[in-house]
């Protein structure tokens, strides 16, 4: 403490042999008596202070509302982190599992019904083609005749019958 550090409440200089305490956040100094601190309170802060690694920690009645919602914001993000990185360890995991070649569950029935559906639509190609195949069976191609476009089977017969006749 500066000799010429003013208490954040009354502004009056707070002397060393001032009962004085400073606020962890702001930094500023008071008297105990300006922030309503107990003499017991006073005399418990003051010998833990003397430890190397005290266990007690005093905010100002202005600092208080803050630190504490500091303090619970940062235990928030700390769990926040903690599943962060397990979900990136679960993640990377995973992917060595994939470049390793092993698949999950999901990742081999998903491959499987990818296979099932080329080989249904492969084998619906294939029937495609040998029903085209058998309609066209019976087909005569005359070239330099254009097609009757009349759809009737029987009316195309007559015609080829008529025109085999005159050759």
């Amino acid at each position: 403490m500066k000799s010429r550090d003013k208490c954040g409440d009354c502004g009056a200089v707070v002397n060393k042999d001032d009962k004085g305490i400073q606020c962890e956040l702001c930094e500023l100094w008071f008297h105990a008596s300006c922030q309503n601190i107990l003499e017991s309170q006073y005399q418990a802060l003051v010998e833990d202070s003397k430890n190397d690694s005290p266990v007690l920690h005093w905010f100002c009645c202005y600092c208080n509302r803050s630190a504490v919602k500091i303090l619970n914001g940062l235990m928030r993000m700390q769990q926040q982190i903690h599943d962060l990185q397990q979900e990136v360890q679960a993640s990377g995991s995973r992917l060595n599992d994939i470049e390793a070649g092993k698949f999950t569950d999901n990742m081999s029935s998903a491959v499987g019904e990818i296979a099932s559906k080329k080989v249904m639509e492969s084998s619906q190609a294939v029937r495609r083609d040998v029903l085209d195949m058998e309609k066209r069976r019976m087909n005569a191609v005359i070239f330099g005749l254009s097609e009757s476009g009349s759809g009737d089977p029987e009316l195309e017969r007559a015609m080829m019958l008529k025109l085999s006749q005159s050759c």
